[in-house]
């Protein structure tokens, strides 16, 4: 089964985070992982990330599987949710379509590639626990239908709401900046 998401339905339904994800995918779980919040772990039917093998759920970017380290099987971490063409979800066992053999499913993250003409966004957001992010993304043709550039950018921060006693410090905040390029050359027909 296949559950696919264009760029317009990111927007639509506001998905920013994996998170987001939850109750809009048939049989999908991300919660973050055990080693850290800011790194989400997909579970597709019961199969997700275990400790020490490789996770049930491979994160592809690009088409390219994010490598999970070898404890937690944990898989990347904040700020790949902007600036996508689509996003799509594969239950079941993958293995022939892709180069990793997974038992749950497979995420893919397909970033906006560059077009050839000018266009460019910024979008700026505000939440509790004096949250504040900003993103942009800005796409040149350089050559008229031969060399296209994009580039976006997130930039996102957030304060803690644990309250460590020990030393005043708050916990659980969020913090990521990201950036992202791409060239595309054609340079014949």
């Amino acid at each position: 089964a296949v559950t696919a998401f264009t760029a317009k339905d990111l927007e639509r339904e506001q998905i920013n985070t994996a998170q987001d994800l939850n109750g809009r995918v048939p049989s999908l779980v991300i919660n973050p992982s055990s080693q850290g919040r800011n790194v989400e772990s997909p579970t597709i039917r019961g199969q997700g990330a275990t400790h020490s093998a490789s996770p049930g759920v491979i994160i592809y970017y690009g088409e390219v599987p994010i490598p999970a380290d070898s404890f937690s099987s944990a898989q990347g971490g904040p700020g790949k949710f902007f600036d996508l063409e689509n996003l799509q979800f594969l239950k079941g066992p993958q293995g022939t379509l892709f180069g990793r053999n997974t038992t749950g499913g497979a995420l893919l993250l397909e970033p906006h590639k560059p077009d050839p003409y000018f266009e460019a966004s910024i979008k700026g957001e505000l939440g509790n626990f004096e949250g504040k992010g900003v993103e942009g993304d800005l796409n040149l043709p350089v050559v008229e239908d031969q060399l296209m550039v994009r580039v976006g950018a997130k930039y996102y921060e957030r304060e803690g709401f644990t309250k460590d006693i020990v030393n005043g410090a708050n916990l659980d905040g969020k913090g990521y900046r990201t950036m992202r390029l791409g060239l595309m050359w054609k340079p014949v027909e």
